[in-house]
């Protein structure tokens, strides 16, 4: 309870209990300074409970940017990461594109993607041209995609070349010179003139002789004027004839590999000499064997 008498300002404290009640007197002017006080610092609490608030606020938020910012430089480096590997696989593939085509003599087209293999850089040019980088990864698998489709069919167009070619006639099968070549003759026998099936090929007695391609014995016997015979058929395109040899090495289903010996040389059959008589067929056709010596080529 107050009272007002002139200008003192009287407080009496009166306690709960049955203590005795206490007066307490003061000026106006004091009671005013008070006051301001009072509402001083309840304005001063007031303002540090919210500055205190918001800075908190602010501290969550910049250590949230902190982490996030963190975790967007990690996948930022996983993605450069990725791309440097996709770009690697992508020249690697791209070399062997080129290496595998100039082999076949096929054309090498130019990416339709416009990502290279070797020409391409990653930076950050390219990286805004294509918006993001999501946007140039896509790219870039596509790519990959591209050149791993072209290699496979490049394979497999080398495969079937690779394969015909084990398949044909490629060496000499004695290194003989050549006593009668392919085409019309005069036979020495009969004095009339007779083709020539094959090419023959003059070296000395028991001079090993070498299968030309890969094949599978057809034959391997005496027959007729061509004596001691070995017929090596490869694949559906080829067959090659070994005539007048002295010895036969290898037996009918035998399969053989280019170079293998399946003979020597002889003079058995209708022969003058000693020489090996060779004959390649195409589709049963007897064709001219000088064709199919390649000096560049070696044994397998």
């Amino acid at each position: 309870m107050a009272k007002h008498a002139g200008k003192i300002l009287s407080v009496i404290v009166v306690p709960h209990s049955c203590g005795r009640s206490r007066g307490i007197s003061i000026s106006r002017r004091e009671g005013l300074i008070f006051s301001l006080v009072l509402v001083l610092g309840l304005f001063l609490a007031i303002f540090g409970a919210i500055s205190l608030f918001k800075f908190g606020i602010l501290g969550i938020d910049e250590r949230y940017l902190v982490s996030e910012n963190r975790r967007l430089k990690e996948e930022l480096k996983a993605v450069q990461k990725e791309l440097s590997d996709i770009k690697l696989s992508l020249s690697t593939l791209s070399q062997r594109n080129h290496e595998i085509a100039a082999m076949l003599n096929l054309p090498v087209s130019d990416n339709v993607y416009g990502v290279g293999g070797a020409q391409m850089n990653i930076d950050e040019n390219r990286i805004r041209s294509y918006g993001s980088i999501a946007a140039l990864l896509d790219s870039l698998k596509i790519a990959l995609f591209v050149e791993k489709r072209v290699l496979e069919d490049s394979y497999r167009e080398l495969s079937e070349q690779r394969e015909l070619l084990s398949f044909t006639p490629t060496i000499k099968p004695v290194n003989g010179y050549l006593t009668a070549g392919f085409g019309m003759r005069i036979d020495p026998f009969t004095g009339s003139l007779q083709p020539h099936e094959g090419v023959d090929l003059a070296c000395p007695r028991g001079t090993p002789v070498r299968v030309t391609a890969l094949g599978v014995v057809k034959f391997a016997g005496y027959y007729r004027g061509y004596g001691k015979l070995v017929i090596v058929k490869h694949g559906s395109y080829y067959e090659t004839w070994y005539a007048h040899l002295n010895t036969i090495k290898v037996a009918p289903g035998d399969r053989v590999k280019r170079g293998d010996i399946i003979g020597t040389v002889g003079n058995t059959g209708y022969a003058t000499g000693t020489h090996l008589h060779y004959e390649v067929h195409i589709g049963g056709k007897p064709t001219n064997p000088l064709n199919y010596f390649y000096p560049e080529l070696v044994v397998d």
